[in-house]
């Protein structure tokens, strides 16, 4: 799962888009912090969709794509 995630607080950046890092992460259902929660549908059954809760979820730093705070930036390229 690509996941982007604020790594320098909100207070510390001068805009929103700033501070957020993107990381490659293993995607375990059963990982503590890691909440899944079926959205139910009314068409598309074929493909399951879930909303994702992070709770003191831990993400290791070897999973950082490209360098820290950088993630928005990385994801608005063409």
């Amino acid at each position: 799962m690509i996941l982007i995630a604020r790594t320098t607080p909100l207070e510390d950046v001068k805009k929103p888009s700033e501070g957020l890092s993107l990381f490659f992460i293993d995607f375990d259902k059963n990982t503590p912090g890691l909440e899944l929660t079926k959205i139910k549908k009314m068409g598309g059954k074929a493909v399951n969709a879930n909303e994702v809760f992070f709770d003191n979820y831990r993400v290791p730093v070897d999973t950082r794509i490209g360098k820290e705070g950088q993630g928005f930036r990385i994801l608005e390229k063409p």
